[in-house]
């Protein structure tokens, strides 16, 4: 009688025990790689932002000069538009050559 119930204690109870535990533990391990993903994932976003902002810091000065050497050329173009606009009018008042 003792060595059937240990029997059957042997063959149903501990595969269920097993089957549970190995469910448990993929649970587990399921969400902990999900948590890890998450960390990891946060923490590559940081790293990029800081590095991003790390950039743009150390481009920041050429950007000024960038931006600032661009109005300058704006202005010489228009004050060139300008010259250009009254030499072809004082052109316009003397006339073509005479020959």
């Amino acid at each position: 009688m003792a060595a059937a119930i240990i029997a059957g204690y042997g063959f149903l109870i501990l595969p269920n025990r097993r089957r549970k535990a190995r469910n448990e533990f993929r649970e587990k391990t399921d969400a902990l790689r999900e948590r890890l993903g998450e960390v990891v994932r946060r923490q590559f976003e940081s790293e990029l932002n800081r590095s991003v902002e790390r950039m743009r810091e150390a481009i920041a000065p050429y950007t000024r000069f960038v931006r600032v050497e661009h109005a300058r050329m704006t202005e010489a173009r228009e004050v060139l538009d300008g010259m250009q606009e009254d030499a072809a009018t004082l052109r316009a008042e003397i006339g073509p050559p005479k020959l």
